[in-house]
């Protein structure tokens, strides 16, 4: 009954995906729906909407390429802040400029085209980049969530462990199962798996990769990241507990330490399930009621899930103090060379009038 529930909840799920975007479809999925108008399902969104959604792409892709940008911008110039988790963070800001650079502008395009214009090309490169993101963000943030937990649990196993090296090393590694995973549509049925049908590109694939994706891509980092800072937040209530002596009350401190610098590993952990998770209930929902959702709804369920990717780097560099202060520095010393030569252009004037009255 287990086994039946998850079946209908993935064939919903895909269903889902069908009717909200252009860019996620399944074989069997496909031929189930295929004696229906593909295009159909685009085009019932009313013009104001489509105007408004285009609207949210285009922002949610420059501010995304903006606000990573910069934040990759004030780690790299500062010397500081080369650490295993801003290296971590960097390679996550990568992976959300990947995003907003090759993933959301086509479905800005389709928002304001109503199709997909391209040939198979483009087609499998906007398919492979969308695959891509969801793994790309959870290998980044498990990894990240690892490091945490370590360091306030085993500090000497996290230092010999997550030195720079071996930082580089797991990036890189992740990065070759990342494009792997997102391949794998192409390397198991090559071309035929890419269609460009009525002018919408579809990516079809089996249905055990559509599992692959939802439980060994997402549900099962969830968990290990939500066990983990469950685990790590109980051992530092554990020691808050035992501060009679004073080295519990050192490790106390310590472990403490450790949790307000991890702050915003969590929070971007919890970014990271909102958006997702957001999307995944409304494709549930809309199985339970037989796809009874509005398209603008579903389409805003892309929006939300887009979202992260300008609010990762927001709050990283807000609740970092160390990034925030560098950020607030550059924006002084900016001001002040601005200020500067208007200062001088005043004073040279003044002295000018007063030469010229004598």
């Amino acid at each position: 009954m287990f086994i039946n529930a998850l079946k209908q909840n993935v064939l919903l799920y895909v269903f889902y995906l069908n009717i909200s975007r252009p860019k996620f479809f399944l074989r069997f999925s496909y031929e189930m729906n295929n004696n229906s108008d593909s295009t159909s399902l685009y085009t019932s969104l009313r013009p104001e909407m489509t105007i408004i959604l285009a609207g949210c792409f285009i922002s949610i892709s420059i501010l995304g390429i903006t606000f990573n940008a910069i934040l990759i911008l004030i780690i790299l110039v500062n010397k500081n802040l080369h650490t295993v988790v801003d290296i971590f963070i960097v390679n996550l800001a990568i992976a959300d400029i990947i995003t907003a650079v090759t993933v959301v502008p086509f479905d800005a395009d389709y928002m304001l085209k109503g199709y997909f214009p391209y040939g198979t090309l483009l087609c499998a490169f906007k398919e492979t980049m969308f695959l891509l993101s969801l793994p790309s963000s959870v290998v980044n943030l498990l990894l990240l969530t690892f490091e945490r937990f370590t360091f306030a649990v085993f500090p000497f196993k996290n230092a010999c462990y997550f030195t720079k090296k071996n930082t580089l090393i797991m990036i890189t590694a992740g990065w070759i199962y990342t494009v792997m995973a997102a391949l794998f549509p192409i390397f198991y049925n090559g071309t035929s798996s890419l269609k460009v049908t009525n002018k919408l590109c579809y990516l079809m694939f089996p249905r055990s990769y559509a599992f692959y994706q939802i439980f060994v891509n997402f549900t099962i980092p969830v968990v290990i990241m939500v066990t983990l800072n469950t685990i790590l937040f109980a051992i530092v209530y554990k020691y808050k507990k035992s501060v009679q002596k004073n080295f519990a009350l050192n490790v106390s401190n310590s472990i403490e330490n450790s949790i307000n610098k991890g702050k915003p590993i969590l929070m971007l952990v919890g970014i990271f399930m909102f958006c997702w998770l957001t999307f995944i209930a409304l494709a549930s929902s809309n199985l339970m009621c037989s796809g009874c959702h509005p398209r603008v709804l579903t389409w805003f369920g892309n929006v939300i899930n887009y979202t992260s990717i300008v609010l990762n780097p927001l709050v990283y560099g807000l609740f970092n103090k160390s990034i925030r202060k560098v950020f607030m520095q550059k924006i002084n010393k900016t001001y002040t060379r601005i200020k500067k030569p208007n200062s001088k252009c005043f004073q040279e004037n003044s002295e000018s009038k007063a030469d010229t009255l004598l």
